[in-house]
């Protein structure tokens, strides 16, 4: 399992790209948001990259799963544990023995509703299973935290991303999604137009 330094300095936030010309305002809010925790953060002596700072990263997908096919949370199966739960415990070694096989992780062990597929039984790896070769080659970089802030359609897959990530050795320390909802600031009853700085929204709305 990766160790988390004893003070974290190196830290990769992770913000959807929301095209300007599509979303004026939450392009720019994003920005400015981008910028306030970059700010707050440098003064508590941390470096932060971003997405559009980072050099692209091409999951080496292939390589990972070969690599983590013997991790105790990887198996395959004709199906999921929760699918088979209520068969015959020898289900996959008789009546399912000649059935294709897909490969699954335990994400269920870490408060997932269900395992899930990394890889199809026709060999066609799933978005799960790139999403979580990217990030864990993200933390071969030397970065001590991964930081995702996703809007509330992603509500759901943060709980499966998350758990696979554990399934890998890494805590939720380490791993944080986050899932942020844009507010109005009113004002007598207005909304305000205002961006207020982090550090001092709590003084400006009381």
């Amino acid at each position: 399992m990766m160790k988390l330094s004893p003070k974290t300095n190196k830290i990769w936030l992770g913000i959807p790209d929301t095209p300007l010309e599509n979303i004026p305002s939450s392009a720019y809010l994003r920005c400015y948001l981008t910028t306030a925790i970059k700010n707050i953060l440098s003064r508590c002596g941390i470096i932060l990259n971003t997405e559009e700072e980072s050099q692209e990263i091409l999951p080496n997908i292939e390589e990972l799963f070969q690599s983590i096919q013997k991790n105790d949370y990887i198996y395959q199966a004709s199906l999921s544990r929760q699918l088979a739960a209520d068969l015959p415990p020898d289900v996959e070694q008789t009546s399912l023995k000649n059935e294709p096989k897909d490969w699954f992780i335990k994400t269920a062990d870490f408060g997932d509703d269900s395992d899930r597929i990394l890889q199809h039984r026709d060999g066609e790896f799933t978005q799960l299973l790139e999403e979580i070769t990217r990030y864990h080659q993200i933390f071969q970089q030397k970065y001590d935290k991964i930081i995702l802030i996703r809007p509330p359609i992603y509500t759901g897959y943060d709980i499966q991303l998350t758990a696979a990530m554990e399934c890998l050795g890494y805590t939720k320390e380490q791993f944080q999604f986050m899932i942020v909802q844009p507010i109005k600031l009113y004002a007598f009853h207005q909304a305000t137009q205002k961006i207020h700085p982090i550090p001092d929204l709590a003084t400006k709305v009381n």
